[in-house]
C-alpha cells in the first residue's frame, strides 16, 4: 500500500510536466508590413512598396462589385514605373467572400516616347482574398498570360498583397 501513494505522486508529477512542455510559447510570429505586396513575373522577384485599392460598387449600374488593387513598382531609370492591376468582381450587396478573380493587367509605363505597354494575364488563375474587421484587403494570387502570335506566354506566380485599406 505505501507504493500507491509514490505512484499517484509520480502520476501527478508526469503530468504537471507534460502540461509545462505543451505551453503557448511568447514568441513572436512574422507577419508582413501592411499595405506591401510582391509577385515573381517570369521567375523574377518584383517588390511593391505601395499598394492602392478601389472599391467599385454596382460598376456601371449592371449589378457587379469591382474591386482593384493596384501594386505599384517606382520609377527605374528605363520607365516612369509599372503597376499590376488585379480586378476581382462579385454580385452586388454579396459578401467579400464571393469575389471572383477576374485578371490581372500589367501596365508599364516606358521613359521617353515609348508608348504605354500592357499585357492581360487571366489563364490558370488561383487566388486568395480577405478582409479583416478594419476593412484592410489581403491575399494571394498567381496567374499566367497565354502566349499570342510572336509573343510568348508569361506567368505571375507567388503574388501577394497584405493589409492594403480602401
Amino acid at each position: 500500500m505505501s507504493s500507491r501513494p509514490n505512484l499517484l505522486f509520480l502520476l501527478a508529477f508526469l503530468l504537471v510536466l507534460s502540461g509545462m512542455s505543451c505551453s503557448k510559447r511568447s514568441e513572436p510570429v512574422p507577419v508582413p508590413a501592411p499595405s506591401t505586396g510582391s509577385y515573381k513575373l517570369d521567375g523574377q522577384l518584383v517588390t511593391c512598396p505601395q499598394i492602392t485599392v478601389t472599391e467599385d460598387p454596382n460598376r456601371g449600374g449592371l449589378g457587379a462589385d469591382e474591386l482593384q488593387i493596384q501594386l505599384i513598382v517606382p520609377a527605374t531609370a528605363q520607365t516612369l514605373g509599372d503597376n499590376m492591376m488585379l480586378s476581382f468582381v462579385k454580385g452586388t450587396g454579396r459578401p467579400v467572400s464571393e469575389y471572383s478573380f477576374k485578371q490581372a493587367t500589367h501596365i508599364i509605363f516606358p521613359s521617353g516616347n515609348a508608348s504605354l505597354q500592357t499585357r492581360t494575364y487571366n489563364a490558370d488563375s488561383q487566388f486568395t482574398l480577405s478582409v479583416t474587421g478594419t476593412g484592410a484587403y489581403s491575399g494571394t494570387f498567381s496567374c499566367t498570360s497565354p502566349a499570342f502570335g510572336s509573343i510568348g506566354a508569361s506567368r505571375l506566380t507567388e503574388g501577394v498583397f497584405t493589409g492594403v485599406h480602401p
